[in-house]
């Protein structure tokens, strides 16, 4: 789509940045394009570099999603695992539920599964599976997952 205009601030009210954040992001980095993650494993082997880029070799936002009932120290660890800090009850500056980061020179969406935006009509046939906290976690000073 049309880029949006950096300097129309109506594009920060609600209505239009819930748009912009789900279609309108440039370069179909939007919400409604993500491809759905269903394993830690999945999203290492989808952004692992090439030999001959040394970019990832996804193009396509990746969705991540974790159960609506996770609490706040399995949140530290899934936020642990991409180097983010973590809030009270969850991530920082998420919008809805959802955090938009770029990660690995991929763009990727971290959610809870009650977000509200994960049920508008363009993601209806996304099919999303949560992953388990447990899935994030690293052994206590080894750097090496639980899950591995």
């Amino acid at each position: 789509g049309k880029p949006p205009s950096l300097g129309d601030v109506a594009r920060l009210e609600a209505k239009s940045f819930e748009e912009l954040f789900v279609n309108g992001w440039p370069t179909f980095q939007g919400l409604a394009y993500v491809m759905p993650v269903t394993s830690v494993a999945e999203l290492e082997g989808l952004l692992q570099y090439s030999e001959k880029d040394s970019r990832a070799s996804v193009s396509q936002p990746l969705l991540v999603t974790v159960p609506a009932t996770v609490s706040p120290k399995d949140w530290a660890d899934v936020l642990s695992f991409f180097g983010l800090a973590p809030g009270d009850k969850g991530p920082r500056n998420a919008y809805c539920g959802i955090l938009r980061i770029r990660w690995r020179d991929a763009t990727l969406y971290l959610a809870s599964m009650d977000s509200k935006l994960l049920k508008r009509p363009e993601l209806a046939n996304i099919k999303t599976k949560a992953l388990a906290p447990l899935e994030f976690a690293l052994l206590p000073g080894s750097g090496v997952h639980k899950s591995s």
